[in-house]
């Protein structure tokens, strides 16, 4: 159906105070009473919906195509099978790379119209961190067959990453249905659960 960006939040800090954070990011910043995500949390989490708009369709969190670069080369070995020859298939992988950038200039020009870019998820994420009461924000990405409050969402593996490891590369890199966890410090996994 969509893809929704959802956050993670410690329930000690104030979600008005990222709510106003979000605001000034354009983003919305509103809590999630999903009882499958919630049985995976720490009693110490909140679950938010952050982004704008309906959905988060297109947007370019977890959007780094890798798939796409391996989709390329078994495209390649089938259309030698075929019969094509080298050149004419180095040509058509040259053309695909050229159909990725343009693609990838296109994104970031519709950015404002579509919704949040990396410079705006980075810097909302910097901002938050830099209140002096988060100590950390958890984002998920992931493809929603139901409503946010009745899918049944598995999370396959929380990450524990620094506010040095954000960076737009970073972002676009991250998998669905993983729990990324920033913080200003590296953590444990058990501590951040």
């Amino acid at each position: 159906m969509c893809h929704y960006v959802t956050a993670v939040l410690p329930t000690r800090v104030p979600s008005e105070a990222v709510h106003a954070v979000a605001a000034k990011h354009h983003l919305q910043f509103d809590p999630i009473e999903n009882r499958f995500v919630r049985q995976q949390l720490a009693r110490s989490e909140g679950y938010f919906r952050v982004g704008r708009g309906m959905c988060d369709c297109g947007t370019p969190l977890g959007n780094r195509d890798l798939a796409s670069v391996d989709d390329t080369l078994r495209q390649a070995a089938k259309l030698r099978k075929r019969g094509w020859g080298e050149t004419k298939i180095e040509r058509w992988i040259e053309q695909q790379r050229q159909n990725r950038i343009r693609a990838e200039r296109d994104r970031a020009s519709r950015e404002s119209i579509d919704g949040p870019g990396l410079r705006t998820w980075l810097s909302f994420l910097h901002a938050v961190l830099r209140d002096p009461g988060v100590s950390s924000i958890g984002l998920l990405l992931h493809w929603y067959s139901g409503t946010l409050v009745d899918e049944r969402l598995e999370i396959r593996s929380r990450e524990a990453m620094v506010v040095e490891d954000l960076t737009e590369d970073m972002l676009t890199g991250i998998h669905e249905d993983v729990l990324y966890v920033f913080s200003l410090r590296r953590t444990s996994r058990a501590e951040g659960r």
